[in-house]
C-alpha cells in the first residue's frame, strides 16, 4: 500500500514512475515496523476479547448450544436407547453438538435411574444429583427434560430424554471453554485432536481473594511482567469464584525473534512488487540483464557471493540438522514418557485390570497376544480398534524377531498422526504380552520447545544471512580495493618493463637499417675519390639501397606507433564494406604469388560491419602474408554473417604452428621468422580489439592454420 501511495505520489507532481530500489527498501522497513507494532497491538486485543467471550460464556446460556442439544435429544427420542458406550459415541458423533465441537458428557440409564453405560468427550464432573433428576423426571413424564444448571464450569445445559422400550439417556453439554480439558486421545475415537499452536490464553477457577479485584460485570485486567492477567466472578454449583485469566505475551526476545522474520517477509514482499512495477517499465530489462551481466563478472561480484555461499550453505545445512534433531527430540521425549507410562503399568500387574490402570495413569492402553489385539481399557476401543487387530508389522519384527523390551510407532488416524510406544511384559502365568500406550497428543510444553527452538534456528539462520550478506560485500570491496591496487602496481611494473623492452627493441630494429645506409655513405665517399668507379652508377645504387632502409625504418616506426596507441587513443570504428575491402586484397596476392591458389566465398554482396577501412587492409594482408610465408598453396578465404557478426574465416595449408609456439603468437615481438618486427598479430589484435571484435587462431603443425576474424555487424 505505501508503495503504491508513493508511486501516485510521484505521478501527481509529475515525477518519473519508477520507484528506486533503495525507496522500495525504506518504505518497506517502515511499513514492516507500522505491521508489526498493528500486529502485536490487534492480536493482544483480540486475544483479550476472546477471553472475555470466553468467561462471559460461563456465566448465562449459550442460546446455539441450547438449540443443538434440542436437535440431539430429538434424535435420541426416535432411536433405540444406546446401551453401551460405543452406542453412545455414535450417538455423539452423529450429531451436530460435536459437528460444533461441544464438549458433552452422555449417559445411559435404566428404568429405576441407574447408570448403565457413560461417555465423555472431555473430563467433567457433573453434579449427579441434577443428572438423576431430570432423568427421573423424564421417565416418570415420558417428555424430554431440558433446562440450564450451575456445573463446576458455570451454566451448563442438561437434557433428559425416555425411551418407549424403558431407560433414558441424558446429555450434558458444557460451554465451549478453556477451562474443560480437549480430550488428548480424541483421535483415537475418530474424532479432531487437539488444535496445535500455543493457546491464545489459559483460564482457571480459584478462590476469592480480597486482594484481588473482580466483579461480576467484566474482566478486570493487570499486566505483570510479560502476561496479562485478568478476573470476574462467575457463579458455579460450588458458589461464587474467581475465574483467572492469563495471556502469556512472550518475552522481548521471542518478539524481536518473530519480529525480524516479519521484517525480513515484508521486505522479500516489497522487493517483489517493486520487482514488478519496474519491469513495466521500458528498457528495463534490457538495463537490468546489462546490470547483472557486468556485476556477476567482477572480481567483487564472486568474492561478496563466494563469502555469502561460504556461511549461507553450513547455516541452512545446520538449519535442516536443527530441524531434524529437535522433532527427534521431541519424539524420543513422547516416547520417554510413554515407555514410563508402561513401565509402572507392567510393575503394577494390572493385565485384567487395564480400565484401573488406564484412570490411574491418564492414558489408554492396549495389550496384544500373539501380535493380536487381546483387550483394551475402554469397551469403545474394543470395537473400535482405531490402530487395527494387528501389531504393526515393524513392531513385531522388533520385538518379536530381534528379542527388544520395547519399541516406538507413528500411526496414522485419519487426518492425524499418533506416536504409540510397545513394551514386552510378562503376564502372571509367565504368558507373553505387548502393552501399547499412546503418547499425548497435548503436551504443550514440548510443543512450545520445540517451535521456540525451531524459531531461533530460523531467526539465526536470516540474521546470520543477512550479516554475512553485509559482511562479505564489506570484506569483498576491501579485499577488492587492496587486490586492485596491487594490480596497478604489478602494472604499473609491467608498463615499465613492457616500456624498457620496447625501446631496447626499438633500438635493435633501428639498428638494422642504418648499418646498410653507414655503409652506402661510406662506399659513395670512396667512390667519389676514386676516378676508375662509374660514381653515377655507385650513386643510383646505394640511393635506392639508402631509400629501402628509410622505407623500412617507416614501416618500423608505424608499426610501434600503433601497437603503443592506447584503444582510446585509436581513431573509432565507422561502417565498412568488409566484403569490398576482403575482395580488394584477395585480388592484390592473387596477382603478386601465382604459386598459391587463393578461393573466396561469400563476398559477392556487401557485408556492413564496424571497422577502419585502411586498418583493414592491412590486418589482411598482414593475416594473408602470413599464409603465404607459411609456404601455403592453397588458402580459403570465407566472409559470412552469424549472429549478427560479420566472420572472415582464412585456411591455409602451410606449415602451421606447434602446440607450443601457438600461446605466444599474440606476443609483441614474438616472431619465428629472422625477419620482422615481430608485432603484426599483436597490432592486428589490438586493431581488431578497439574496433569491438575478436580474432582467433587455431593450428595443427604439418596441416595448416585457421585465422577467425569476428566484427560487429553495422547498418549503413
Amino acid at each position: 500500500m505505501l508503495l503504491a501511495a508513493y508511486w501516485m505520489i510521484r505521478m501527481a507532481f509529475g515525477r518519473a514512475g519508477f520507484v528506486t530500489f533503495r525507496a522500495a527498501v525504506i518504505i518497506g522497513s517502515v511499513s514492516a515496523a507500522i505491521a508489526l507494532i498493528a500486529l502485536w497491538s490487534t492480536t493482544s486485543r483480540q486475544r483479550m476479547q476472546l477471553a472475555e467471550e470466553d468467561v462471559a460464556g460461563l456465566g448465562h446460556v449459550d442460546d446455539y448450544a441450547l438449540q443443538l442439544t434440542r436437535r440431539l435429544v430429538t434424535t435420541l427420542s426416535e432411536s433405540p436407547p444406546p446401551e453401551s458406550r460405543s452406542d453412545l459415541l455414535k450417538a455423539y458423533a452423529a450429531s451436530d453438538v460435536a459437528a460444533a465441537e461441544y464438549p458433552a458428557s452422555l449417559n445411559s440409564w435404566d428404568v429405576r435411574g441407574k447408570p448403565i453405560a457413560e461417555f465423555e468427550v472431555a473430563p467433567t464432573t457433573p453434579d449427579s444429583a441434577a443428572v438423576i433428576n431430570a432423568v427421573l423426571e423424564s421417565i416418570a413424564t415420558k417428555q424430554p427434560v431440558t433446562k440450564s444448571v450451575l456445573g463446576v464450569t458455570g451454566v451448563q445445559i442438561l437434557a433428559a430424554v425416555s425411551h418407549p422400550t424403558g431407560g433414558a439417556t441424558s446429555v450434558l453439554v458444557l460451554p465451549r471453554t478453556r477451562l474443560v480439558t480437549a480430550n488428548p486421545y480424541a483421535a483415537l475415537l475418530g474424532m479432531a485432536p487437539p488444535s496445535g499452536g500455543d493457546p491464545p490464553y489459559a483460564v482457571a477457577l480459584t478462590d476469592l481473594s480480597p486482594t484481588v479485584r473482580a466483579d461480576t460485570t467484566r474482566v478486570r485486567w493487570h499486566r505483570i511482567g510479560n502476561e496479562l492477567h485478568g478476573d470476574r466472578l462467575i457463579s458455579t454449583s460450588a458458589g461464587t469464584v474467581r475465574a483467572h485469566v492469563e495471556i502469556d505475551l512472550r518475552s522481548l526476545w521471542a518478539r524481536g525473534e518473530r519480529g525480524v522474520i516479519v521484517l525480513l517477509f515484508d521486505l522479500l514482499l516489497a522487493g517483489l512488487l517493486w520487482l514488478l512495477g519496474a519491469l513495466t517499465e521500458k528498457g528495463f530489462i534490457r538495463w537490468l540483464r546489462v546490470r547483472v551481466a557486468k556485476w556477476i563478472y567482477t572480481y567483487h561480484a564472486r568474492l561478496t557471493l563466494a563469502l555469502f555461499a561460504f556461511f549461507v550453505i553450513p547455516a541452512i545445512a545446520f538449519a535442516v540438522w536443527s530441524y531434524q534433531r529437535l522433532r527427534g527430540d521431541d519424539l524420543q521425549t513422547r516416547e520417554a514418557l510413554v515407555h514410563e507410562t508402561l513401565r509402572a503399568v507392567a510393575a503394577g500387574n494390572e493385565y485384567t485390570q487395564l480400565s484401573g490402570a488406564a484412570r490411574r495413569f491418564e492414558t489408554p492402553l492396549f495389550l496384544y497376544s500373539n501380535g493380536l489385539l487381546d483387550r483394551t481399557s475402554d469397551s469403545v476401543l474394543d470395537g473400535l480398534a482405531p490402530t487395527g487387530r494387528a501389531l504393526p508389522p515393524a513392531v513385531e519384527l522388533r520385538l518379536g524377531t530381534a528379542g527388544e523390551l520395547s519399541a516406538a510407532w507413528e500411526s496414522t488416524l485419519g487426518d492425524s498422526k499418533l506416536l504409540f510406544g510397545y513394551s514386552a511384559v510378562l503376564g502372571p502365568a509367565q504368558e507373553r504380552y505387548i502393552l501399547a500406550a499412546p503418547a499425548r497428543s497435548d503436551d504443550l510444553v514440548l510443543d512450545r520447545r520445540r517451535r521456540d527452538l525451531g524459531m531461533l534456528v530460523l531467526f539465526a539462520t536470516a540474521a546470520g544471512a543477512l550479516a554475512a550478506l553485509w559482511l562479505s560485500g564489506i570484506a569483498a570491496k576491501r579485499l577488492a580495493r587492496d587486490l586492485e591496487l596491487s594490480r596497478i602496481e604489478v602494472a604499473r611494473a609491467e608498463r615499465v618493463l613492457a616500456w624498457g623492452e620496447m625501446a631496447r627493441q626499438v633500438a635493435h630494429e633501428i639498428k638494422n637499417p642504418l648499418t646498410p645506409i653507414r655503409l652506402g655513405v661510406q662506399h659513395l665517399r670512396r667512390a667519389r675519390s676514386d676516378p676508375r668507379q662509374n660514381f653515377d652508377a655507385v650513386l643510383n645504387e646505394n640511393v635506392r639501397r639508402i631509400l629501402a632502409e628509410i622505407d623500412r625504418l617507416d614501416e618500423i616506426a608505424r608499426s610501434f606507433s600503433r601497437y603503443g596507441s592506447a584503444p582510446a587513443d585509436l581513431p573509432p570504428a565507422v561502417d565498412v564494406d568488409v566484403a569490398a575491402v576482403v575482395k580488394d586484397v584477395v585480388g592484390l596476392e592473387q596477382m603478386g604469388d601465382r604459386k598459391v591458389k587463393w578461393q573466396l566465398r561469400g563476398a559477392d554482396r556487401p557485408a556492413w560491419a564496424l571497422a577502419r577501412k585502411d586498418e583493414m587492409r592491412d590486418v589482411l594482408l598482414n593475416v594473408f602474408e602470413n599464409a603465404r610465408l607459411a609456404g601455403a598453396r592453397q588458402v580459403e578465404v570465407t566472409l559470412r554473417d552469424e549472429d549478427r557478426r560479420v566472420i572472415i574465416e582464412t585456411r591455409d595449408d602451410g606449415s602451421g604452428i606447434s602446440p607450443a609456439v601457438l600461446p605466444r603468437i599474440f606476443e609483441p615481438h614474438f616472431s619465428t621468422r629472422t625477419t620482422g618486427s615481430g608485432l603484426g598479430l599483436a597490432v592486428t589484435r589490438r586493431l581488431i580489439e578497439a574496433w569491438g571484435g575478436q580474432i582467433a587462431i587455431t593450428s595443427e603443425e604439418g596441416k595448416g592454420t585457421r585465422v577467425l576474424i569476428l566484427l560487429a555487424r553495422s547498418e549503413p
